[in-house]
């Protein structure tokens, strides 16, 4: 009965920083352009950085512009099971960490990668996508993929679509 109740209270407890993360995300104010608009939103979107050098999680905004990267402040909030997640939304960086032009964008490579564990049960899975650009930098996320095993995010798919207008 008492593990019922905890396990219970641990879920509200999620679903309230769920609440107020969402909140959060719709209060991001960046210096959009006239003609600029959000197309695709992806949250625990980890950025590598040219090589790998660093490591953030965080937001992923794509707009018909631009790719804009906000990071949590507290990303080892994320070892905490069950809200984990939820508790490093809530403590959003409200700064650009980063962002680039899409028109400088040539192409992508995408790598699906699913986890599971010796059982068969899917732990997590993820896309590592690097973008190559003009310049043949190579600047890298692991982006969330959907439940299917192998399809793209919402993100990328949106992303192949202003590519393919550009052409």
């Amino acid at each position: 009965m008492v593990l019922t109740i905890i396990i219970l209270l641990v879920f509200f407890i999620a679903f309230v920083f769920a609440k107020i993360a969402d909140k959060k995300r719709e209060k991001i104010q960046f210096d959009i352009l006239p003609n600029e608009k959000i197309l695709q939103v992806e949250n625990d979107v980890t950025f590598f950085g040219r090589n790998k050098e660093l490591r953030k999680p965080g937001l992923l905004y794509l707009t018909n512009k631009r790719l804009v990267f906000f990071r949590y402040k507290f990303g080892f909030l994320q070892l905490i099971p069950v809200i984990g997640n939820t508790l490093t939304a809530v403590f959003l960086d409200k700064q650009i960490f980063w962002e680039f032009p899409v028109n400088q964008i040539i192409t992508y490579h995408f790598k699906p990668t699913v986890i599971k564990t010796n059982n068969g049960t899917r732990v997590g899975s993820f896309g590592e996508t690097k973008l190559i650009t003009i310049n043949k930098e190579n600047v890298g996320f692991d982006i969330p993929l959907k439940y299917t095993d192998y399809s793209k995010a919402d993100l990328l798919v949106a992303l192949d679509r202003l590519l393919l207008m550009k052409d």
